[in-house]
């Protein structure tokens, strides 16, 4: 079976998983549901035969549903979503364990997932753990209770209303990872309009409430 055939079971399902080899912690079998896609090292924490692994192998401790080749051209993330996308109705992407080891990958993942919601045709959201959130083009309301920043990865415009410290109640332009963004706070619903994608990242250190 190649993922394709698998993701195309779910047509309609709303939410894929990918799980990848920087878990901060160990799955447990209910934890996440079908479909889920282990990519490469992600398969270390598979159980059973839940979802589809793939990838090239350079991380994976356990064998593969199907590899790829090492000399490919794009990362084995970049691979997964390209298959996600032709997936009928899927408008949310959890990604868990793609951040917090190298840097370079850590980045490119990001800007793989940016790529992936540019390419969207519809609102689609994707997640990454607990601390960073993109957002296609949309309108998006989200809960903001702590501190957050706003980031994106190619010019944009945006307006940010609601519960939160700086907002930007006029459409404004958004440079590629300009500090504009940097270190707001929100202490309720916050309402999110941008004409491409962007990022709202948590700082895993924050666990406060705002006094």
């Amino acid at each position: 079976m190649f993922l394709d055939n698998y993701l195309h079971q779910f047509d309609g399902c709303g939410r894929v998983t990918l799980v990848g080899p920087v878990l901060g912690r160990g799955l447990q079998a209910g934890d996440v549901g079908e479909p889920v896609v282990w990519v490469d090292g992600g398969v270390n924490h598979r159980w059973g035969d839940v979802g589809f692994s793939v990838g090239d192998g350079d991380s994976s401790e356990f064998p593969l549903d199907h590899y790829l080749s090492a000399d490919k051209d794009c990362s084995d993330l970049a691979y997964v979503l390209g298959r996600v996308a032709g997936v009928r109705g899927v408008d949310e992407v959890v990604l868990l364990g793609f951040l917090g080891a190298r840097r370079d990958h850590e980045l490119f993942n990001l800007g793989e997932v940016h790529h992936f919601l540019a390419a969207a045709a519809t609102p689609t959201r994707a997640r990454f753990d607990d601390c960073v959130v993109g957002y296609s083009k949309g309108r998006w309301r989200f809960q903001a209770r702590a501190l957050f920043s706003l980031a994106a990865f190619a010019p944009t415009t945006v307006t940010l209303t609601g519960a939160c410290d700086y907002p930007l109640p006029e459409p404004t332009p958004i440079a590629p990872l300009v500090s504009l963004g940097l270190s707001n706070r929100g202490f309720g619903e916050v309402t999110l309009t941008t004409e491409g994608p962007v990022f709202i990242l948590k700082p895993a250190y924050n666990t406060a409430s705002p006094r």
